[in-house]
């Protein structure tokens, strides 16, 4: 890499983040528009609403909010997609066979 671009990106490293990381405000606010216009729920963007990567990311976030370490959770099975995330949650998944 030419030598101005790696200075530029060590000067960059070394500074905070200031990026928003509960989604854009625009977004949310949008979101919460849209809601009070098609389901009449009053929702504060800047308190209730978060922007996620995807629905596994949701997924992990709910789980670590709602689980205390050592719990056990049962999980359907077969499954392949909610393993990692339970254990990333520091609580035990339980097959249970349908």
């Amino acid at each position: 890499m030419p030598e101005h671009v790696r200075r530029e990106v060590a000067q960059m490293m070394e500074q905070p983040d200031l990026r928003e990381n509960r989604g854009l405000p625009e977004l949310r606010a949008a979101i919460a528009a849209e809601l009070g216009r098609k389901h009449r729920l009053r929702v504060d963007p800047e308190r209730l609403l978060l922007i996620t990567h995807g629905v596994m990311h949701g997924h992990s976030l709910a789980l670590r909010m709602v689980l205390t370490a050592g719990d056990e959770v049962i999980v359907p099975t077969p499954t392949f997609f909610f393993d990692g995330a339970i254990r990333e949650a520091c609580v035990r998944p339980v097959p249970r066979v349908r």
